[in-house]
């Protein structure tokens, strides 16, 4: 028997960390990193009218015998020189597996720019596994060869952002379509959330009622008129009850697409999670000057120490990671993204858990210790590295 625990031992430990799908947080990860109860299925399909847009759906699913997850695949599209590449992800999903029965809420998934939802799989699997409907929104950011071509992407991102998620949503929840009549049994209607990275969080700060400042560099640099039903002054759905910014992108100068008014317009419970030292989208004149004026929002600010702006997505893929050049799109120059994707998963769902379920006990999680002590839900040294910020609303 001792030889055998040694043989697996032996075998655990030559096996390379990109074996494990992203969404099973790695040992020593926090409480609510872990995977839930549910088997997760997994279905893809395109929203049918309007621009183009696909969605990737993640689902609590029932078991089924033999099933074997499959792949994820996408194509990386950086910047030039460098040239687009496949990668891709092992997951736990099956795909169209028979859904488990009961109601879930429904979270709408937005990735950054240049993203895909694919990228993001650590969240939406594993969110999916503790009863949620993840919709990971695949927002068809255009490709581009030289300086004048990223311009013109990066302006329909921002022209989109918010309006892809809204159309994910009515597709699901108000429309007669497909796939509305498939989930309609499973979906909790009245419990929606949006979790945004960097561009998708510029997105769903908007979506969410926190409408840009109609004279903001973003908008001018539009044609007129083309962000018109995102500025201020729209009220959001009444189904929506939290949200998630990660690293978003457009409150800093000069790009600042947000006025004091519009951000203090933001009244769901809010979880920004942000790297001091972000490099793209500015934590101290971005994301820290958005939560200081999201003065209508009870919220919680998760920051962290010496990160850059790539706390949002998957690790490396292993088509990749002998590539410097296109490690940048993925990795952290101090921390382990394994380590930021098993923070994540621990904040956000006991986040969701608590804001969009009303599960009270969660809140535990956000009570700062004493000094010294552990953070509730982690193993003992193991809470270092960020700090928790909570402002009340009114404050």
């Amino acid at each position: 028997m001792r030889r055998m625990t040694l043989a697996l031992c032996a075998v655990i430990a030559c096996t390379p960390v990109a074996a494990r799908p992203p969404s099973m947080p790695e040992p020593g990860a926090p409480h609510y990193a872990k995977l839930g109860d549910f088997a997760v299925g997994r279905t893809g399909t395109a929203v049918e009218s309007g621009r183009p847009l696909n969605l990737l759906i993640w689902y609590p699913a029932t078991l089924v015998r033999k099933a074997k997850p499959a792949r994820y695949q996408w194509t990386l599209r950086p910047a030039p020189p460098l040239v687009p590449r496949s990668v891709g992800y092992d997951g736990i999903a099956a795909v169209e597996a028979p859904q488990a029965k009961g109601r879930f809420p429904l979270i709408l998934l937005s990735h950054g720019f240049g993203g895909s939802p694919q990228q993001m799989s650590y969240l939406g699997e594993n969110l999916a596994s503790k009863g949620y409907v993840v919709v990971g929104i695949d927002h068809a950011d255009s490709s581009y060869t030289d300086a004048a071509g990223f311009q013109r992407a990066f302006a329909q991102a921002v022209q989109h952002r918010a309006a892809d998620q809204q159309r994910a949503m009515a597709a699901l929840l108000d429309q007669p379509t497909a796939l509305a009549r498939r989930f309609g049994a499973t979906i909790d209607r009245d419990r929606v959330a949006v979790i945004g990275y960097s561009m998708g969080g510029f997105g769903a700060l908007a979506t969410v009622g926190a409408g840009y400042d109609p004279v903001s560099l973003p908008v001018k640099s539009l044609p007129p008129g083309t962000l018109s039903a995102q500025v201020e002054g729209r009220a959001p759905d009444p189904r929506l009850k939290a949200v998630v910014a990660i690293a978003p992108w457009g409150a800093q100068a000069p790009f600042r697409a947000w006025s004091a008014k519009g951000a203090a317009a933001l009244k769901l419970p809010l979880l920004f999670i942000s790297g001091d030292n972000d490099d793209i989208s500015n934590h101290v004149d971005g994301a820290a000057w958005f939560f200081d004026r999201a003065t209508a929002s009870t919220r919680w600010m998760l920051v962290y120490k010496s990160a850059r702006h790539n706390v949002g997505g998957n690790p490396v893929p292993t088509e990749v990671a002998d590539n410097a050049a296109y490690r940048e799109f993925f990795d952290e120059p101090v921390w382990r993204v394994e380590r930021l994707n098993a923070l994540n998963q621990h904040f956000v769902t006991a986040f969701l858990d608590w804001q969009v379920k009303g599960n009270a006990s969660r809140a535990a999680m956000f009570d700062a210790p004493a000094a010294g002590a552990n953070w509730p839900g982690f193993p003992p040294r193991s809470s270092i590295g960020f700090e928790l910020q909570h402002r009340p609303a009114g404050q």
